[in-house]
Protein backbone atom coordinates (compact mmCIF):
# COMPACT_ATOMS: atom_id res chain seq x y z
CA UNK A 1 0.00 0.00 0.00
CA UNK A 2 2.98 2.61 0.98
CA UNK A 3 4.73 1.58 -2.44
CA UNK A 4 1.79 2.02 -4.41
CA UNK A 5 0.73 5.34 -3.17
CA UNK A 6 4.39 6.55 -3.15
CA UNK A 7 4.42 5.65 -6.87
CA UNK A 8 1.11 7.82 -7.31
CA UNK A 9 2.34 10.80 -5.35
CA UNK A 10 5.37 10.93 -7.89
CA UNK A 11 3.56 11.19 -11.04
CA UNK A 12 0.86 13.58 -9.70
CA UNK A 13 4.14 16.02 -8.61
CA UNK A 14 6.09 15.59 -11.86
CA UNK A 15 2.97 15.81 -13.86
CA UNK A 16 0.09 17.15 -12.96
CA UNK A 17 -1.76 17.34 -16.10
CA UNK A 18 -0.24 15.00 -17.99
CA UNK A 19 -2.69 12.35 -19.50
CA UNK A 20 -2.01 9.02 -18.15
CA UNK A 21 -3.79 5.42 -18.36
CA UNK A 22 -3.72 2.68 -15.89
CA UNK A 23 -4.88 -0.81 -17.14
CA UNK A 24 -5.30 -3.67 -14.81
CA UNK A 25 -5.97 -7.34 -14.98
CA UNK A 26 -6.37 -10.63 -14.15
CA UNK A 27 -6.14 -13.24 -16.58
CA UNK A 28 -6.96 -16.85 -16.29
CA UNK A 29 -4.90 -19.93 -17.33
CA UNK A 30 -6.40 -20.93 -20.70
CA UNK A 31 -7.03 -16.88 -21.40
CA UNK A 32 -5.70 -16.07 -25.02
CA UNK A 33 -5.67 -12.26 -24.54
CA UNK A 34 -3.93 -12.19 -20.73
CA UNK A 35 -2.22 -15.58 -21.75
CA UNK A 36 -2.92 -16.07 -17.47
CA UNK A 37 -1.17 -13.40 -16.38
CA UNK A 38 -1.89 -10.69 -13.63
CA UNK A 39 -0.23 -7.36 -14.42
CA UNK A 40 -0.95 -3.31 -13.28
CA UNK A 41 0.62 -1.11 -16.40
CA UNK A 42 0.62 2.56 -16.64
CA UNK A 43 1.06 4.40 -19.76
CA UNK A 44 1.86 8.25 -19.76
CA UNK A 45 1.11 10.50 -22.20
CA UNK A 46 4.71 12.52 -23.51
CA UNK A 47 6.67 9.90 -21.04
CA UNK A 48 9.52 8.92 -23.15
CA UNK A 49 8.34 5.39 -22.41
CA UNK A 50 5.21 5.54 -24.17
CA UNK A 51 5.35 5.88 -27.89
CA UNK A 52 1.71 5.71 -28.83
CA UNK A 53 -1.06 7.21 -26.04
CA UNK A 54 -3.94 7.58 -28.61
CA UNK A 55 -7.50 8.28 -27.24
CA UNK A 56 -10.56 8.58 -29.14
CA UNK A 57 -14.50 9.71 -28.56
CA UNK A 58 -16.19 9.22 -31.56
CA UNK A 59 -19.87 8.85 -32.78
CA UNK A 60 -20.90 6.17 -35.00
CA UNK A 61 -24.04 6.60 -36.34
CA UNK A 62 -26.26 9.56 -37.80
CA UNK A 63 -28.76 9.08 -34.70
CA UNK A 64 -26.62 9.36 -31.93
CA UNK A 65 -26.84 12.71 -29.56
CA UNK A 66 -23.21 12.42 -27.90
CA UNK A 67 -20.28 10.09 -28.31
CA UNK A 68 -20.91 6.25 -28.24
CA UNK A 69 -17.30 4.80 -29.40
CA UNK A 70 -14.30 4.95 -27.51
CA UNK A 71 -10.90 3.69 -28.63
CA UNK A 72 -7.61 3.64 -26.91
CA UNK A 73 -4.27 2.78 -28.62
CA UNK A 74 -1.39 2.03 -25.80
CA UNK A 75 2.36 1.33 -26.56
CA UNK A 76 5.51 0.98 -24.69
CA UNK A 77 8.75 1.14 -26.20
CA UNK A 78 10.95 -1.70 -25.43
CA UNK A 79 9.63 -5.28 -24.35
CA UNK A 80 7.80 -5.46 -23.28
CA UNK A 81 5.78 -3.21 -25.01
CA UNK A 82 2.58 -3.63 -23.37
CA UNK A 83 0.54 -3.27 -26.74
CA UNK A 84 -3.09 -2.29 -25.82
CA UNK A 85 -5.77 -1.75 -27.38
CA UNK A 86 -9.58 -1.35 -26.26
CA UNK A 87 -13.11 -0.59 -27.67
CA UNK A 88 -16.01 0.37 -25.86
CA UNK A 89 -19.15 0.97 -27.27
CA UNK A 90 -23.13 1.96 -26.98
CA UNK A 91 -23.82 2.52 -30.32
CA UNK A 92 -25.49 -0.17 -31.08
CA UNK A 93 -28.05 0.53 -27.72
CA UNK A 94 -29.01 4.05 -29.34
CA UNK A 95 -27.32 6.22 -26.69
CA UNK A 96 -24.06 7.88 -25.65
CA UNK A 97 -21.42 6.48 -23.71
CA UNK A 98 -22.58 6.84 -19.67
CA UNK A 99 -22.41 5.86 -16.46
CA UNK A 100 -24.06 1.98 -16.00
CA UNK A 101 -23.63 -1.55 -16.30
CA UNK A 102 -23.84 -3.52 -19.79
CA UNK A 103 -24.47 -7.16 -20.08
CA UNK A 104 -24.03 -9.49 -23.45
CA UNK A 105 -21.67 -7.24 -24.69
CA UNK A 106 -20.01 -8.27 -28.55
CA UNK A 107 -16.73 -7.87 -30.43
CA UNK A 108 -17.39 -3.97 -30.95
CA UNK A 109 -16.84 -3.58 -34.19
CA UNK A 110 -19.51 -6.29 -35.00
CA UNK A 111 -21.97 -5.25 -32.31
CA UNK A 112 -25.55 -6.27 -33.12
CA UNK A 113 -28.66 -4.07 -32.37
CA UNK A 114 -29.07 -3.56 -28.47
CA UNK A 115 -26.07 -5.10 -27.93
CA UNK A 116 -22.53 -2.93 -26.30
CA UNK A 117 -19.47 -3.25 -27.63
CA UNK A 118 -16.26 -4.46 -25.46
CA UNK A 119 -13.20 -5.45 -27.12
CA UNK A 120 -9.71 -5.72 -25.01
CA UNK A 121 -7.04 -7.08 -27.30
CA UNK A 122 -3.26 -6.97 -25.35
CA UNK A 123 0.61 -8.02 -27.33
CA UNK A 124 -0.75 -8.03 -30.51
CA UNK A 125 -3.58 -11.03 -29.33
CA UNK A 126 -7.08 -9.48 -30.20
CA UNK A 127 -10.65 -12.07 -30.55
CA UNK A 128 -12.50 -12.86 -33.49
CA UNK A 129 -15.55 -13.06 -31.52
CA UNK A 130 -15.72 -12.53 -27.61
CA UNK A 131 -18.47 -12.02 -25.23
CA UNK A 132 -18.80 -10.20 -21.54
CA UNK A 133 -19.93 -7.81 -19.71
CA UNK A 134 -18.29 -4.32 -18.41
CA UNK A 135 -19.65 -1.59 -16.22
CA UNK A 136 -18.59 2.13 -16.61
CA UNK A 137 -17.81 4.06 -13.27
CA UNK A 138 -16.96 7.28 -14.35
CA UNK A 139 -17.05 9.04 -17.53
CA UNK A 140 -16.89 13.15 -18.52
CA UNK A 141 -15.96 14.48 -21.29
CA UNK A 142 -16.01 18.30 -23.18
CA UNK A 143 -18.09 19.13 -26.02
CA UNK A 144 -15.77 20.74 -28.71
CA UNK A 145 -18.31 21.43 -30.91
CA UNK A 146 -17.16 20.27 -34.86
CA UNK A 147 -14.27 19.30 -33.45
CA UNK A 148 -15.75 15.99 -31.67
CA UNK A 149 -15.02 15.76 -27.54
CA UNK A 150 -12.21 15.36 -25.26
CA UNK A 151 -12.39 12.59 -22.85
CA UNK A 152 -11.25 14.20 -19.51
CA UNK A 153 -11.60 10.90 -17.31
CA UNK A 154 -12.97 7.41 -17.76
CA UNK A 155 -13.26 4.57 -15.44
CA UNK A 156 -14.29 0.55 -15.91
CA UNK A 157 -14.48 -2.83 -14.96
CA UNK A 158 -14.62 -5.64 -17.41
CA UNK A 159 -14.86 -9.29 -18.07
CA UNK A 160 -13.86 -11.33 -21.47
CA UNK A 161 -14.02 -14.24 -23.03
CA UNK A 162 -12.11 -14.28 -26.18
CA UNK A 163 -13.82 -16.64 -28.18
CA UNK A 164 -16.57 -17.14 -25.99
CA UNK A 165 -14.57 -19.81 -23.63
CA UNK A 166 -14.69 -20.22 -20.20
CA UNK A 167 -11.29 -18.72 -19.20
CA UNK A 168 -11.70 -14.59 -18.65
CA UNK A 169 -9.83 -12.17 -18.64
CA UNK A 170 -11.04 -9.25 -16.01
CA UNK A 171 -9.51 -5.88 -15.25
CA UNK A 172 -9.89 -2.47 -15.12
CA UNK A 173 -9.03 1.18 -17.08
CA UNK A 174 -8.85 4.54 -15.61
CA UNK A 175 -7.89 7.47 -17.61
CA UNK A 176 -7.63 10.42 -15.91
CA UNK A 177 -5.42 13.88 -16.65
CA UNK A 178 -4.95 14.06 -12.82
CA UNK A 179 -4.83 16.25 -9.80
CA UNK A 180 -2.66 15.40 -7.33
CA UNK A 181 -5.67 14.97 -5.20
CA UNK A 182 -7.18 11.98 -7.26
CA UNK A 183 -4.12 10.51 -7.65
CA UNK A 184 -3.57 9.83 -4.11
CA UNK A 185 -7.50 8.79 -4.09
CA UNK A 186 -6.73 6.23 -6.76
CA UNK A 187 -4.13 4.42 -4.44
CA UNK A 188 -5.65 1.33 -3.17
CA UNK A 189 -4.57 -1.41 -5.22
CA UNK A 190 -7.53 -2.98 -7.59
CA UNK A 191 -6.00 -5.86 -8.35
CA UNK A 192 -7.69 -7.72 -4.93
CA UNK A 193 -11.05 -6.85 -5.65
CA UNK A 194 -10.24 -8.55 -9.03
CA UNK A 195 -9.09 -11.60 -7.55
CA UNK A 196 -11.97 -11.61 -5.09
CA UNK A 197 -14.51 -11.08 -8.00
CA UNK A 198 -13.14 -14.01 -10.25
CA UNK A 199 -13.40 -16.47 -7.22
CA UNK A 200 -17.09 -15.43 -6.33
Amino acid sequence: MKCCTAFLLVIAASSAHSQWLRFEFVSDPGDFIGQGQTRDITYEQNSPDTSWFIVNLLSRGTASTGPNLLRFNMWHFGEPSDLLGARIGTDQLGHPLRVGVYENAMRASFAEPGRPGLDISFQHRGSNQLSGRFEILDIAYTDLGTNGWRLDRFQMTFEQHSEHVVPAMRGRITYVVPEPASLVALGVPMLAFLRKRRSS
